[in-house]
């Protein structure tokens, strides 16, 4: 990685093609939206990217131009909390997010995406498709969170773990240990993600970290891994093959990301599944290009290309 004078890692320029930020009211937030085509078909399918815990958008940057190569319509939201989304803090679960999410597809008179989710956004994906499943016409689910069962300790010691004060008190070094521990190999691009969190302070830290731990929470208080059997949506199962977070290793220190698929997939009744080699739990950003790949060949079965 390049170092700047003074010690400070440079940060890279963002693509030329990450578009700018639409900012829409959802409720009582503004949520940041990344539309590739705004005037768009909306009975074309669209992807609808879902960022992960403590996340934003900004984790598809470098698999955008991929994504969006073909003409198809990909659109990306900052959740409340995340992001260049902005609004008051908020207690609520992963249903309240799918909300927002649903919220985005009407207001652009979109009946049904192709869900593209990430970790927590990933079980939000799932959410989706169990309570809504005509809004929901297929799902790339990437290094997902939703499959493992967490008993009453275990529960217990997450919620201890990820309280606001803990989250919003990590120093630099600590988030940039974090987030290394995210990917195989971490790229210089990662300086986006770490300096986004850092410049964090006063009232945006504040929501910032309560957000993060009522992802968690949420994603323990509304698992989905004992109804993967009425997923019927197709769907894909993708996992970076060194993801040191997903399974989780505190709990189940012999598990891996293969296992954890090949254990999850037999119960979905319509999927694929794919295992990303030299790839960390933030796979769209540390392998663009195959993530891209998965999403589209995911995409080119739904709409028959």
């Amino acid at each position: 990685m390049r170092i700047a004078f003074g010690g400070r890692p440079r940060v890279p320029p963002l693509p030329t093609d990450w578009p700018a930020v639409t900012v829409e009211r959802s409720g009582a937030f503004q949520l940041a939206v990344r539309d590739s085509d705004p005037q768009g078909d909306p009975r074309e399918l669209p992807i609808l990217l879902i960022h992960g815990l403590g996340s934003s958008a900004l984790l598809f940057a470098r698999a955008w131009g991929a994504l969006t190569a073909d003409g198809t319509r990909v659109i990306a939201v900052d959740l409340p909390g995340c992001g260049e989304t902005r609004g008051p803090r908020h207690s609520m679960g992963l249903t309240f997010y799918v909300q927002h999410l649903l919220g985005v597809l009407d207001r652009r008179n979109i009946p049904a995406a192709h869900w593209v989710g990430h970790s927590m956004g990933a079980q939000i994906s799932m959410l989706a498709a169990l309570s809504l499943p005509e809004r929901v016409a297929g799902m790339t689910l990437v290094s997902p969170a939703g499959l493992e069962p967490f008993d009453r300790v275990q529960r217990r010691l997450l919620l201890d773990l990820f309280r606001p004060a803990s989250i919003a008190a990590a120093r630099s070094r600590q988030v940039r240990a974090q987030m290394e521990a995210g990917f195989h190999r971490m790229p210089a691009e990662a300086e986006w993600l770490i300096q986004r969190r850092t410049n964090l302070s006063g009232g945006q830290l504040e929501r910032y970290a309560h957000a993060f731990s009522r992802g968690v929470r949420g994603m323990l208080d509304e698992p989905v891994h004992e109804n993967l059997e009425k997923l019927t949506q197709p769907t894909k199962l993708v996992i970076g093959a060194q993801d040191a977070l997903v399974p989780n290793r505190f709990f189940r220190p012999a598990d891996t990301p293969t296992k954890l698929l090949q254990r999850a997939f037999p119960r979905f009744p319509n999927a694929e599944m794919a295992v990303i080699d030299r790839a960390g739990h933030l796979l769209p950003f540390e392998q663009p290009e195959a993530f891209a790949e998965q999403v589209r060949s995911s995409h080119a079965k739904l709409t028959d290309r």
